[in-house]
């Protein structure tokens, strides 16, 4: 399996807006087993208001880091991960059984634990806020049975989300 790696973004303490923090890596060896790397960036360890994520695993330092717990994934990313709900939604949207843990964190809302987000480029991309909206229950219960149903069925058809509602229209 190839590598894959997305940037951490982390909002500050009395701030409102994220910045870099560092790069995870996630890698999987020839004998399957998932390593994971982080890094901190040189910027943010420059700054006096930063923060380290976990005071035992994470230290603010600049060598990286690495773990093969929990599947490469440090408890304070793993902490901001999606939960088992949260990632039965995304198998769905995705089409995926057993999406990386940096898929998992990468099409998850930015509302998550620990103030931290994750992206693809080096600059923080504005927030999307597409979480927490007010949405017709109904159908939010409808959709969580029709996933339900899929995983009992892998033959049924696809849930549909509320964003495809709107591009059928």
């Amino acid at each position: 399996m190839p590598s894959e790696e997305c940037f951490v973004y982390i909002t500050l303490p009395g701030q409102t807006t994220p910045v870099t923090a560092g790069r995870y890596q996630l890698d999987t060896t020839r004998q399957g087993v998932a390593v994971g790397q982080f890094v901190y960036g040189r910027s943010y360890l420059e700054r006096k208001d930063r923060v380290e994520f976990d005071p035992v695993e994470l230290k603010l330092r600049v060598p990286s880091f690495r773990t093969t717990k929990l599947r490469g994934n440090f408890g304070a990313l793993r902490d901001s991960s999606p939960d088992a709900w949260g990632r039965r939604l995304i198998e769905a949207r995705l089409g995926e059984r057993e999406p990386t843990e940096i898929q998992y964190l990468l099409n998850s809302p930015d509302d998550r634990a620990g103030a931290l987000a994750f992206g693809l480029n080096v600059e923080p991309p504005a927030p999307v806020r597409k979480f927490n909206r007010t949405l017709d229950l109904g159908r939010l219960m409808a959709l969580a049975d029709e996933i339900v149903a899929a995983e009992k069925d892998p033959d049924a058809p696809a849930p549909k989300g509320p964003d495809a509602e709107q591009a059928e229209a």
